[in-house]
């Protein structure tokens, strides 16, 4: 079968993906207004004015699609937007000809690479809309949209401590990797050791001598690696209700890569340690240089129809970017969080017994909170409290996946537990990490798959997040 180039047919393929998202609005109960291709751009024009769009672009600016909800405007949609128009949109993305650019209601922009919808709507459209995917993917199977580094500077907008040396640290990005729930960032905490300027590279020369070193660098302890810190949360800088609802496209947001973005790292500031100590003194405004997202994250599909997300002191905020990426898919989500004492939980607690997180309970979760002193929650072990909800829920036929992020004995539990619920488990290993993309070999751990060989294996690129069968817990 002879493929048909995106160039040579450009607007027979704008005009069916448009028709494609058209169709999926209409199947989710959207109520979609399109029309603003080629000859249809005055017409699409027209029923803005009829309909009185709140802020309709002009004619020569006008979407492909727009999703209403009554008359006010929730998406809307540039399927292989002209370059004049991209210019317009936001000059960081001229680059993407061949893109779905979409545009949320607080004005956030994103794109959606083409194959990567097709991919979705195969798995979600009826027959009767399969040969006309098969179709699209056959014609743009070709097409691939460039990505920045995974080398980037970022700008610290809040860096606030909103617990005893617990930091929220949320930092705003261009046009990055989008990263999925438990890949992980290498930050440079601070750039004294790695700056040029004669402030920390402070030297002389003498005939016949080696020459002497004046930076203050010699004078402190100074991080000199970048130290990994995981993802809590990911999105849009500028959040709005709508975009995050389950009715609104929420089960497709997956595919967008923000222009702009926000990540968040919750981290706990340790007295002995010159990363940490060194992170919490910058102050919004401040430039981070980071690299990543790096390693694999959990995997969610298939998706459970019950996922149960456990998490020990530090290692709990990747939980609730896995939480936020499972709810928008459906499925229904528990959280066990455990520490030795409240005071290492990484979230704010509220109600009598401090056993309430506002963080989770946004989004329609009662985390279980357990210390092993009993000063929040129920006293004990958090996987105490896991067994007791599996006794009650669990049946053979039972489709739950437990999702794990803690110190390793917890983690080493969690693999007896879930052997004895026959459940499958998954885990992000917590280790030292010098370079953060497996040339340095420091960050090792043993595995054994089955039929295979025990073997060590690097947490960085094969991890973080691992089988906890296939872990050497005592290796």
């Amino acid at each position: 079968m002879t493929r048909v180039s995106v160039s040579a047919a450009r607007e027979q393929v704008r005009f069916a993906l448009t028709e494609l998202v058209s169709f999926y609005a209409r199947e989710k109960g959207f109520r979609p207004l399109s029309g603003a291709s080629g000859k249809s751009k005055r017409r699409a024009s027209r029923l803005s004015a009829r309909t009185r769009i709140p802020h309709a672009k002009t004619a020569a600016f006008e979407p492909d699609l727009i999703w209403l909800d009554g008359k006010r405007v929730v998406w809307k949609f540039y399927v292989f937007p002209e370059r004049a128009t991209l210019r317009r949109l936001n000059r960081n993305i001229d680059f993407a000809v061949h893109a779905i650019v979409c545009e949320d209601s607080a004005g956030n922009l994103g794109i959606i690479e083409p194959s990567q919808f097709l991919s979705h709507m195969s798995a979600v459209s009826s027959a009767a809309e399969q040969e006309k995917v098969r179709s699209l993917t056959r014609d743009i199977a070709s097409v691939s949209i460039p990505y920045p580094d995974f080398h980037f500077k970022g700008t610290v907008r809040k860096n606030s401590e909103f617990v005893k040396d617990h930091f929220s640290l949320c930092i705003q990005t261009g046009f990055v990797h989008k990263p999925a729930p438990g890949q992980f960032l290498q930050v440079l905490c601070d750039p004294g050791p790695h700056d040029e300027s004669t402030r920390y590279r402070s030297h002389r020369y003498s005939d016949g001598r080696w020459p002497t070193l004046r930076g203050i660098e010699l004078l402190d302890k100074r991080p000199f690696l970048r130290r990994p810190f995981s993802i809590a949360s990911y999105g849009p800088p500028h959040s709005t209700r709508r975009t995050g609802d389950a009715h609104f496209g929420a089960e497709w947001m997956h595919l967008i890569h923000w222009v702009q973005s926000e990540f968040e790292i919750i981290y706990r500031r340790l007295p002995e340690g010159p990363g940490t100590t060194a992170l919490a003194r910058d102050k919004a405004g401040d430039t981070i240089d980071i690299v990543g997202p790096l390693g694999r994250g959990f995997t969610i599909s298939p998706l459970p129809k019950v996922a149960l997300l456990v998490g020990g002191g530090i290692g709990s905020p990747p939980l609730v970017f896995l939480a936020n990426e499972l709810l928008r898919n459906g499925v229904e989500a528990h959280v066990f969080l455990g520490a030795v004492t409240a005071s290492k939980i990484p979230f704010r607690l509220t109600g009598e017994a401090g056993n309430r997180i506002a963080r989770f309970e946004r989004m329609g979760i009662s985390p279980v909170v357990s210390t092993d002193d009993g000063s929040a929650g129920r006293r004990g072990l958090v996987t105490e409290a896991l067994v007791e909800y599996l006794e009650k829920e669990w049946g053979p036929s039972s489709a739950i996946k437990i999702f794990a992020c803690g110190p390793r004995p917890m983690l080493a539990a969690l693999d007896g537990i879930a052997g004895r619920y026959k459940l499958p488990c998954e885990a992000l290993l917590e280790e030292r990490m010098a370079c953060g993309f497996g040339a340095c070999i420091s960050c090792v751990c043993a595995v054994k798959e089955p039929g295979q060989k025990a073997r060590f294996t690097r947490i960085c690129t094969e991890g973080p997040a691992f089988d906890v069968a296939t872990v050497m817990w005592h290796a």
